[in-house]
């Protein structure tokens, strides 16, 4: 992984960086790969986000916090607007209002992670980066047990992409996966974390 800092260091200008923290395992490690470098750490509060979130976002403390000024825990009616005024307009804001033109992104660009990244991101109006991008399940998990990091304990209760609780499940994005690919991936997810010691 080190290549991968080596490579932000030289491609970009951190002064006009800036990573976005969502409580992901992905999250995780770019937290810790970027630590001591200059770019500074959001994390999108949507009042939607699981209790284990909150509290690795409150543990980690050098993450700056951004909501919309109305946010509240209410029922979600409409998820593509629900997005939109959450995420993407809170998010777009802030890169334009501090001036930041590189997002670092922890999306990998699996099938979940584009519906997540979506989520996110319509127009930054700046570069959107994926350092992780092809990289592996284990390979990420293998890291965060390396370096013994903390991370968020959804991935315990077996949800594998944990993102806002009203358009998550244990299987991934709602309405999106059938029954049978639901059933294959949660065995998978469970079998790898077994194999790396975690459950």
């Amino acid at each position: 992984m080190d290549h991968l800092k080596k490579s932000l260091l030289t491609k970009y200008n951190f002064q006009k960086a800036v990573l976005l923290f969502t409580g992901s395992k992905e999250s995780t490690l770019l937290f810790h790969l970027l630590a001591g470098t200059e770019v500074p750490v959001i994390f999108i509060d949507t009042a939607q986000h699981f209790p284990e979130v909150y509290e690795l976002v409150d543990m980690l403390k050098v993450i700056t916090v951004i909501k919309a000024d109305d946010v509240a825990a209410g029922p979600v009616l409409n998820r593509k607007l629900c997005c939109t005024h959450r995420k993407q307009d809170v998010l777009k804001s802030y890169m334009q209002d501090n001036h930041k033109e590189v997002l670092i992104t922890p999306f990998r660009n699996t099938t979940e992670d584009r519906l997540i990244e979506a989520s996110y991101i319509s127009d930054t109006g700046g570069q959107v980066v994926r350092p992780l991008q092809g990289t592996s399940d284990r390979d990420i998990w293998l890291y965060i047990r390396q370096h013994g990091l903390s991370y968020s304990s959804t991935y315990r209760r077996g949800y594998m992409h944990p993102d806002c609780k009203a358009c998550t499940s244990r299987h991934g994005i709602i309405a999106v996966q059938s029954q049978e690919q639901r059933t294959a991936q949660e065995r998978e997810r469970l079998l790898e974390l077994k194999s790396l010691g975690y459950i």
